[in-house]
């Protein structure tokens, strides 16, 4: 059973809406797809330990969203 969750971050006066979905019940890592910038491809966040990861190749603009990035990952992590 899939879980999706649906959020927006604020940055700089910008909405940027996402959507954060876990394959599993117990969450070990996300599928983020950026809504409201399609030009953005998917990508898998990781739980490593007790630490979400993203990453290494994501685009500059992604990069500047980390931190609020991992905050939401904690905070829909089953």
């Amino acid at each position: 059973m899939a879980h999706t969750f649906l959020c927006t971050i604020e940055t700089e006066g910008i909405n940027t809406a996402l959507k954060f979905v876990s394959r599993s019940k117990t969450t070990s890592e996300f599928m983020v797809t950026f809504l409201t910038a399609p030009h953005i491809e998917p990508f898998v966040m990781m739980k490593v330990g007790e630490n979400w990861k993203l990453p290494c190749h994501l685009p500059e603009e992604v990069k500047a969203l980390e931190d609020e990035l991992l905050r939401v990952a904690n905070k829909f992590q089953r």
